[in-house]
């Protein structure tokens, strides 16, 4: 399945296998206020999509997992775990998913230290 969508300055382009979500879009680059860095999706990153959650079509959770894959940001410094939350419930609250901006912060921080 394919789709394709936007939501402001963020284009959404990737296919599903059923299991997981490979983007398929350009490289596309989120800077965090909050920690004054940089996320970059690349083309062709796979993602299990919001593990035990609904997958929500929104970009807060692209970047969680790139966080959570590679634990660096663009600049080659570690990105912690609770950082990779952080930016979830940030994007989640620009777009504004308040649910998923404060409920999706503590579930997903608990889920990876299971």
């Amino acid at each position: 399945m394919n789709y394709r969508g936007n939501s402001g300055e963020f284009h959404y382009d990737f296919v599903t296998d059923g299991k997981g979500y490979r983007w398929m879009g350009p490289d596309v680059t989120y800077y965090s206020p909050r920690y004054k860095k940089s996320l970059t999706l690349r083309h062709l990153f796979y993602s299990d999509g919001s593990t035990g959650w609904l997958d929500i079509v929104s970009r807060y959770w692209w970047y969680h997992d790139t966080a959570c894959q590679t634990k660096k940001w663009d600049d080659g410094s570690e990105c912690t775990r609770w950082q990779a939350s952080q930016v979830l419930g940030d994007i989640a609250r620009e777009d504004g998913c308040m649910v998923a901006g404060t409920l999706g912060v503590v579930a997903t921080w608990l889920a990876g230290a299971l």
